[in-house]
């Protein structure tokens, strides 16, 4: 429900960041109705934000904001600002720094929503979106209903969002919090990137627990080096945790038994709990009693006699494979010991149970006393998206022993624990494809294939995200390896396979090539299903490619343009918004197609029966049945006869020729039209498909929103 409106000296008094007036309007108090960055969201009533370190430069907009009835405005650059923009009857207000301002206002304006809500946030290189999956799992085995905001959505129970970033801006965090907890939501947990913590985007987010997973190279492109890198990292362990102490909260900090989580352990106030993870092999050598006990050298490393301390640790048994592990583990607080039964758990590697005793280390002052309700939870995990996530392939398409596994890994410590991970449980080849992402750390990109060609049988160099770089440069700088270490390259250069540009052609290629018994491991995009070239996202999941590849193998086809659209693009998908399944997978579909390279144009042709036009081979062509009505839902056969179009289309198509008789034309036209409508709304960031109002045909141009205008503002 929409919050109350608030006076602007509300939201900006006593808010602990510094602001100046630069002009005086007779109106100095409005009322704020809503706080928007986007200028398509104001309307009366409205504060408009401009923002330097957004996506866009959002101070070229303030005219048009006013224009549109923003009743007082934020800046950031006076440089920007007009006399004409000063004279306006409206409160144009300098703030001393964007951000934390920003969080703070939006705290205000949303009435403190993470003051109302158990609050979880965890940061660390790599290891975020598994801790939080794990734990969004576990509290919801709890009986909490959890809202989630992270790398691979924002989400609340059905609802959700695919993310723009791993952290939004301070306005999205703020709004989805006061959302969600209208809709029932008794729990946050969030993924705290680096460059949130350095742009304050989580100011006014207090928490209840926080967690480290681990720290390697990684965005030192924006924090200039390591030490930046982890000083950004340790904020959330001591300015965060001050803010929420200082709101009442009685926090809890969790990181693992090792060198970086005592430093970030040490940042916490003297007032928050801790918990010291660790995970560890099981060994038969070692007797029960001592598998039951905490190392006590390591307690005394960091003064356990703190009574705020606690011990979490989990023990790995010698049943391994691809299928999963045993675990058992103990939590020690004190002289009191609590045993964990032993679990079978869906998870490949080490680094999967050391994210989840994070995100079980967080629980244990929230729900001390369900502790072992959440343990037991935890052998039904379903596992994380794009995280050594095994792919499967549709019914015909399986390959006996093959095995595909795609992972997020994009650092080079990552990489190598990817590897390391099937190398325990897999004896076969391991074939792995690498890619460096464009606009990032350029050092890492050597090291991130020698962390490959160190430890597999087979090394693919392709391209990940290339941005705005050339993807071709990028592959030249991750070969700057053969410079840098000559003599290692010259041991293992017999690894690389090949260099490819196209990702989908390398993923298939890979896979063609890959041994009968062997396992191949996409690393890069994980969860991600665009590829960003130029400022555009594009559609390219890894998964698709894996099953396009496979079933060009399987049918001898060497152009994957040829491989059916529907082979790659719906296996495993399902929408509930329609009950009938075929409009589900129409509107499924035209979306996919609304984010390819290029788009399609849609024409619908009012034709006589006894006129014909050629049919290009870029051309898809079907005939659909006179339609009874334009609402689509009730059209069954309008929407059987498109379905049966629809999967024919392979990428090759460029056009699709919707024949119906000249009289069915314009029906058939706004049924269309409706359908590629609802299929933009299907989430966010919405495909671009704009629609041409003609008779000649629709227009659905390729690729996610482009960054000259920013994202949406993405709401549940």
């Amino acid at each position: 429900m929409p919050v109350n409106a608030k006076k602007l000296s509300f939201l900006i008094e006593n808010a602990a960041f510094s602001y100046e007036f630069l002009n005086t309007p007779s109106l100095i108090d409005p009322a704020i109705q809503e706080v928007t960055l986007d200028l398509a969201e104001v309307t009366a009533g409205v504060l408009f934000i401009a923002r330097k370190l957004w996506y866009v430069d959002t101070h070229q907009h303030i005219a048009e904001a006013i224009q549109k009835g923003a009743v007082a405005v934020l800046i950031s650059d006076q440089s920007q600002i007009s006399q004409e923009i000063l004279t306006a009857e409206v409160p144009i207000i300098l703030l001393e720094h964007e951000d934390p301002s920003l969080g703070l206002i939006c705290a205000r304006f949303y009435e403190q929503p993470c003051t109302q809500l158990k609050v979880y946030g965890v940061t660390g290189t790599n290891g975020k979106t598994s801790a939080i999956t794990y734990l969004s799992e576990l509290l919801t085995a709890l009986g909490e209903r959890v809202a989630v905001i992270g790398t691979v959505e924002y989400r609340f129970e059905h609802r959700r969002l695919v993310a723009a970033n791993t952290t939004p801006d301070a306005l999205v965090i703020q709004r989805f919090a006061r959302q969600a907890l209208d809709l029932g939501a008794t729990a946050l947990a969030l993924e705290v990137s680096s460059h949130a913590l350095s742009l304050d985007r989580v100011a006014g987010v207090y928490f209840d627990a926080v967690g480290f997973t681990s720290f390697g190279r990684d965005h030192l492109d924006f924090h200039g080096s390591l030490e930046g890198y982890r000083n950004a990292k340790g904020r959330l362990f001591s300015d965060f945790l001050l803010s929420s102490i200082q709101q009442g909260k009685t926090p809890l900090a969790v990181a693992h038994n090792d060198s970086e989580g005592w430093g970030m352990l040490a940042r916490t106030p003297k007032e928050v709990h801790r918990v010291y993870c660790q995970v560890q092999a099981h060994s038969d050598q070692i007797e029960s009693q001592q598998r039951a006990s905490i190392d006590l050298e390591t307690r005394a490393h960091h003064e356990s006699e703190n009574k705020l301390d606690h011990f979490l640790q989990l023990d790995i048994q010698e049943q391994v494979s691809l299928e999963g592990i045993e675990l058992t583990g103990n939590l020690a607080h004190g002289a009191e010991l609590q045993n964990l039964s032993k679990l079978r758990v869906g998870l490949i590697g080490d680094y999967h149970p050391a994210n989840a005793a994070i995100a079980l280390g967080m629980l244990t002052q929230t729900h001390r006393s369900s502790f072992s309700q959440a343990w037991q939870s935890l052998q039904d995990s379903r596992g994380v998206p794009g995280r050594m996530e095994r792919v499967l392939l549709p019914k015909g398409l399986s390959t006996e022993k093959r095995v595909a596994l795609v992972d997020y890994a994009h650092t080079p410590d990552a990489i190598s624990r990817a590897i390391q991970a099937i190398r325990a449980v897999h004896q076969g080849e391991l074939s792995v494809i690498v890619g460096c992402g464009g606009n990032r750390d350029r050092g890492k990109r050597p090291a991130m294939l020698k962390a490959a060609l160190q430890s597999a049988d087979h090394v693919w160099l392709t391209s990940d995200n290339p941005r705005y770089e050339d993807p071709q440069q990028i592959i030249e700088d991750a070969l700057s390896l053969i410079d840098i270490e000559p003599e290692f390259y010259a041991q293992v250069k017999n690894k690389l396979v090949a260099t490819l540009i196209d990702r989908r052609q390398c993923i298939a290629q890979a896979w063609k090539s890959l041994a009968i018994s062997g396992a191949l491991l996409i690393t890069g995009k994980g969860h991600e299903s665009y590829q960003e070239i130029n400022g555009r996202r594009y559609r390219l999941q890894d998964h698709e490619a894996l099953r396009a590849g496979a079933w060009a193998a399987q049918h001898d086809v060497l152009d994957l343009d040829e491989v059916p659209f529907v082979e790659s693009c719906l296996f495993e998908q399902r929408l509930e918004r329609y009950k009938k399944p075929i409009l589900n997978q129409i509107l499924l579909l035209l979306r996919e197609v609304g984010l390819r390279q290029g788009g399609v144009i849609i024409r619908c042709l009012g034709l006589d029966e006894q006129i014909d036009f050629p049919l290009s081979p870029n051309d898809l062509r079907g005939t659909l049945h006179h339609p009874h009505q334009t609402n689509f839902e009730g059209n069954q056969d309008l929407g059987d006869s498109l379905w049966s179009l629809l999967k024919k289309l392979r990428p090759k198509h460029k056009e699709i020729h919707i024949l119906v008789p000249r009289h069915s034309l314009e029906s058939t036209f706004v049924y269309v039209q409706d359908l590629v409508n609802e299929a933009k709304q299907f989430a966010y960031p919405q495909p671009e498909i704009p629609v041409m109002k003609s008779m000649q045909g629709v227009k659905v141009l390729g690729g996610w929103s482009s960054q000259n205008a920013g994202p949406k503002i993405p709401s549940l």
